[in-house]
């Protein structure tokens, strides 16, 4: 109610208005009568203050989390003057906050006050697992190329998917999505002619922050081949005189000249697997002798006979075209010097002086033609064929002779 210091005098009274904290001092005549007496008396006495104890609780929310997820802390205490949080202090008495840990992280409030000191936690719980795949929709697949044309080539489709990670690689494409998919034309590294026998390996890589890390591998088997162009061994063709006849037209390709027309045949049906539009042209010649008409038709004679031979091998008709021209065209004879010069297959002595007869031979022949690259028959004479002689005589041979020879 009042508290403060009181002087009391010898022989005074001291009064003390405890309502408004006046002081009033008087005689008090009776102090010189009662003379020395003891002022104090010594004694005991006690008080108990009750002081409220500390409190905490503290709490997260999720307490598992993955890689990178939030969890949020939320505390309270009372009778506190401080708080503190590990890792996060000083902290508000009360409050919470949003916490990001890398790994399982235990969280402990310590609340101070006049009642004492508390300590609570709670703990998050990291998940740092990985968990991806890879897949290609073909673990094996073909490939054939010929020549600069790719004739057979497969797509195969990767697909990939990754959880609680952050970073994400395909090998050898670089970073990629977590989930994703890419499609795509297999080809090899070999650039050389032979079989293919490769294997093309993707590796997916998913990591996080948290020291979680997964791989996945996919391979895909190529399998095929890279070829050369085929070569077409183009030979023109040399018929005897006067044949093919009008009354027998698949008279006069003598066994020799069926032959030559074998690797043309065989290496044109190869050839059409690199290009299909790709054809045989046939020009058919007679030497000057006999009527222009007369050797107009025996021009077409000549290059239908081929014409129907190559399809016997297997050519499509479609595939070849045909021209006559008769005598027109021939050969000079400057440039039947210089292939009878260049001929690996030189003539017999018997005929090497008779060039008349070698220039009219030169000229009674089918030239074959690879459209579209223009690419000429060689026009060397068959000087050493077995039948060279029959195609080479300037009269005109027996049909006995020619059915024996065909």
């Amino acid at each position: 109610m009042w508290s403060g210091t009181v002087t009391v005098p010898e022989n005074q009274r001291v009064i003390v208005y405890l309502k408004d904290g006046r002081i009033r001092t008087t005689d008090w005549p009776r102090g010189k009568k009662l003379g020395s007496l003891r002022r104090f008396k010594a004694g005991t006495a006690s008080a108990t203050v009750a002081v409220a104890p500390v409190s905490s609780s503290i709490s997260a929310n999720p307490a598992k989390v993955d890689c990178g997820q939030a969890s949020e802390l939320k505390w309270t205490s009372a009778e506190t003057l401080d708080a503190d949080i590990s890792g996060m202090s000083p902290v508000p008495l009360n409050g919470q906050s949003s916490v990001v840990p890398k790994q399982t992280t235990t969280y402990e409030l310590t609340a101070t006050g006049p009642g004492g000191v508390t300590k609570s936690s709670a703990t998050v719980e990291v998940n740092p697992v990985v968990l991806s795949s890879l897949t290609a929709s073909s673990t094996e697949v073909r490939y054939r190329r010929i020549g600069d044309k790719v004739k057979e080539i497969n797509n195969v489709t990767l697909n990939w998917s990754a959880s609680n990670a952050d970073t994400t690689a395909l090998a050898p494409f670089g970073s990629v999505a977590a989930n994703g998919s890419r499609s795509m034309e297999i080809v090899p590294t070999q650039t050389s002619n032979g079989l293919v026998d490769e294997t093309v390996t993707y590796t997916f890589s998913a990591s996080n922050v948290c020291g979680g890390s997964d791989t996945k591998v996919a391979a895909v088997h190529i399998i095929g081949s890279i070829e050369p162009i085929p070569a077409v061994l183009l030979h023109s063709v040399f018929y005897p005189t006067d044949y093919p006849t009008k009354h027998k037209p698949s008279l006069g390709l003598v066994r020799s000249q069926q032959q030559a027309l074998v690797p043309p045949a065989n290496g044109f049906t190869k050839y059409l697997e690199y290009d299909p539009e790709a054809k045989l042209s046939l020009a058919g010649y007679a030497d000057e002798r006999n009527t222009k008409e007369y050797n107009q038709a025996l021009s077409e004679r000549r290059v239908q006979r081929v014409k129907d031979y190559l399809v016997s091998q297997g050519i499509p008709e479609n595939k070849i075209e045909t021209a006559a021209y008769g005598e027109e065209k021939p050969l000079d004879k400057a440039t039947v010097v210089d292939l009878q010069a260049k001929n690996p297959n030189q003539p017999p002595e018997a005929r090497a002086h008779k060039f008349r007869a070698t220039w009219l031979a030169y000229n009674r022949r089918v030239d074959v033609v690879l459209l579209p690259t223009n690419r000429e028959s060689l026009r060397f004479y068959p000087n050493t064929a077995p039948d060279s002689e029959i195609l080479w005589q300037r009269a005109r041979p027996d049909e006995a002779v020619i059915e024996k020879n065909q």
